[in-house]
């Protein structure tokens, strides 16, 4: 074989290595960058859901929640505990305890069962409108007017304040603690 066509393959075959070994290298700091990138990168994910009924937007990111979405939870459950009648008292006040914390769940069943009674055996009604409302974080204020009712007549209407405290956690938002403001 000749000399000179011996080490021209030698020089191709160096030259094919060193190219190869280029392109390896590229690759490995592209993947480099790729998975520092990953790591280092925010996963989770926001949740924007606009419901009908509802001008804004709320969203939902991790255990956090905005301020819209607990405003108008605070609104939805003091509908279900302070406008009520006999007939529906029973599966508003149960609606209300799917969302209680397990922890207080007990405690608030047999306090709102009693009321129940209450309620059942004196013919009371109520109607609260809310008014306003402010959220400090997971603790929702809403004032309005409740109306009481025995029977079918008004006997009571006064403007009243409320607050509810909430948890949100893995997706489940829960009831802490809620009570009239001022009491």
């Amino acid at each position: 074989m000749d000399k000179k066509i011996y080490s021209s393959l030698i020089e191709n075959a160096t030259l094919n290595v060193r190219t190869w070994q280029r392109v390896t290298a590229c690759v490995l700091i592209s993947n480099l960058i790729l998975v520092i990138y990953l790591v280092s990168a925010d996963r989770s994910e926001k949740t924007i859901v606009v419901p009908p009924g509802l001008k804004e937007e709320f969203w939902i990111k991790g255990n956090e929640v905005s301020p819209l979405y607990i405003e108008q939870m605070a609104k939805y459950f003091f509908q279900l505990l302070l406008t009520y009648n006999k007939k529906n008292v029973q599966g508003q006040y149960n609606d209300f305890l799917h969302y209680m914390r397990p922890e207080k769940y007990g405690a608030m069943k047999a306090v709102l069962m009693s009321d129940v009674d209450r309620i059942t055996r004196n013919e009371l009604g109520s109607a609260f409108y809310p008014m306003k409302s402010t959220v400090s974080k997971m603790r929702a204020e809403v004032e309005g007017e409740q109306v009481g009712i025995v029977g079918d007549k008004v006997v009571s209407r006064k403007i009243k304040k409320y607050f509810m405290l909430f948890n949100y956690q893995n997706g489940n938002l829960t009831i802490e603690a809620y009570s009239e403001v001022g009491q």
